[in-house]
């Protein structure tokens, strides 16, 4: 099969993800970056939900796959044309299907589906979390931890009662992988300074990142 995988990110995946009001990036854009290991194990166990195109048995995606699997319990969301036959261990697995000459005819059902997967907070999708329920997801703090440079940056704006950048730091720590750990920091930070306010946003945006 022939895929032309750019138009499905243009046509389907990219609007898809603005309706549903999500923000993210493909693999290609890590690649092209470097470091991808680091950065790819990293999205991988952070990102709120991933998407993955299984239609062709491309092994990088199946490592990527089953790496998410292993990290994440919830909110991996799967799509297919009718390519290759789907692999045993994920056949009953639910997928989205989208014609490969026409994949914008699926825009909607995939937002819907993305925004339902969103909104399911117990169910598990993972087969290894549901075939192993013992099994406990490793903590984001642990696998993704704050940089040395950041703690330094707050420790330091704490210490000089900086209140506006420590918010600017909860800003930059929103927009990363680590973001809620940062944004614990900041957000301590800011209530031991009496900043109520801003530290209550701060909170707010922890809540919303561990939801």
């Amino acid at each position: 099969y022939q895929v032309d995988y750019e138009r499905v990110q243009r046509e389907l995946i990219g609007p898809a993800m603005v309706a549903a009001g999500i923000d993210g990036a493909t693999t290609e854009v890590i690649i092209e970056a470097g470091n991808i290991r680091e950065d790819m194990f990293q999205l991988l166990a952070h990102a709120d939900i991933v998407i993955a195109d299984i239609s062709l048995h491309n092994a990088n995606v199946f490592y990527e796959l089953g790496a998410r699997h292993a990290l994440r319990p919830r909110r991996t969301f799967m799509i297919r044309f009718s390519g290759d036959e789907v692999p045993f261990d994920i056949k009953t697995d639910r997928y989205l299907g989208y014609d490969r000459e026409n994949p914008g005819a699926a825009v909607a059902a995939l937002t819907a589906g993305l925004k339902a997967t969103l909104a399911e907070k117990d169910r598990i999708d993972s087969p290894i979390f549901n075939l192993l329920p013992a099994l406990k997801a490793p903590s984001i703090k642990d696998l993704v931890p704050v940089p040395k440079a950041f703690r330094e940056e707050l420790a330091w704006a704490l210490e000089n009662k900086r209140i506006g950048h420590l918010v600017l730091l909860g800003e930059e720590a929103n927009a990363l992988p680590w973001g809620a750990e940062g944004l614990r920091g900041v957000a301590t930070a800011l209530f031991g300074l009496k900043a109520f306010d801003a530290a209550r946003l701060a909170w707010e945006a922890v809540r919303t990142r561990l939801d």
